[in-house]
């Protein structure tokens, strides 16, 4: 038969009744079933409940005759304490019926080490998630043409292009670009005017956009009389070229320009970038 032991709860007064197996139970901790206070129960341990005291003092002032008023007077006086028996456990306790009958859901909780899966951790998760696929779609659209320059990311880069509206820009070295052959002439046809030949050849290992081709006109004083810059559209007469400059390929170029100086002094041919 189990040992009865009594507790008293610090806050109201109330006694319990509690077996020694209750009282290993989370480290004696129990609530108070009036109050609702949290305690510890083996700290508060009495050896015999306020109310059984009280009840041998009434049996050991019985012997000793009184006057009947002094007895009722006695009686009201006295307090009665409530004690509260707690619900007999078998010896395979479960943790829920303890968390119901000792202390609330927070406290067994976190003295059995339990934890509820909550709302916010995903909530915060899936902020994280939108704020980095934002954050590379700022990326991506702003630099697509620098992404762009590492194979493994073109695929990547142009879909999301795509879909943001943004143009990713082929790379261009427009100092790998070589200039084999330049002519300056007149024109065979019309007066005033001369016809320029260039051939360009492209030195880099990968395909580059055409660059832009800017002519400058000396006179013999070495002051510049004309400069303008010409587009590939303007400066490749054929149509099977492409966009792109092939590696190692040799591309010839034509322009047909005015002349303001009758008897110029010299010109320069430079590239520029697109």
């Amino acid at each position: 038969m189990k040992k009865t032991l009594h507790t008293l709860c610090p806050a109201c007064g109330t006694t319990f009744a509690l077996t020694s197996a209750q009282l290993k139970a989370r480290k004696g901790l129990v609530r108070c079933g009036r109050c609702s206070q949290v305690f510890r129960s083996d700290r508060h341990l009495v050896d015999t409940p306020p109310s059984e005291e009280k009840a041998q003092k009434r049996d050991t002032t019985k012997q000793t005759p009184e006057p009947e008023q002094k007895k009722q007077a006695l009686k009201q006086k006295q307090t009665p304490t409530k004690r509260v028996k707690l619900a007999q456990r078998g010896d395979d306790d479960s943790d829920s019926s303890l968390q119901q009958e000792f202390v609330s859901a927070d406290v067994a909780q976190l003295l059995s080490g339990k934890r509820r899966w909550r709302v916010a951790p995903l909530v915060w998760l899936m902020g994280a998630v939108v704020l980095f696929v934002v954050l590379l779609g700022q990326i991506v659209y702003f630099y697509p043409t620098e992404l762009a320059r590492y194979p493994q990311l073109v695929p990547l880069v142009t879909r999301v292009c795509a879909s943001l509206g943004c143009e990713v820009q082929a790379k261009q070295d427009v100092g790998l670009i070589e200039i084999l052959r330049t002519t300056v002439g007149p024109h065979p046809k019309q007066e005033q005017a001369l016809r320029v030949r260039a051939a360009l050849v492209n030195r880099a290992d990968f395909p580059q956009p055409f660059p832009l081709m800017e002519i400058t006109l000396t006179n013999n004083t070495g002051e510049v009389i004309a400069r303008r810059t010409f587009s590939p559209t303007e400066y490749l007469r054929s149509a099977d070229v492409g966009d792109n400059m092939t590696p190692n390929v040799v591309v010839d170029s034509l322009l047909d320009i005015s002349n303001p100086d009758p008897n110029p002094g010299g010109y320069e041919i430079r590239l520029l970038g697109r």
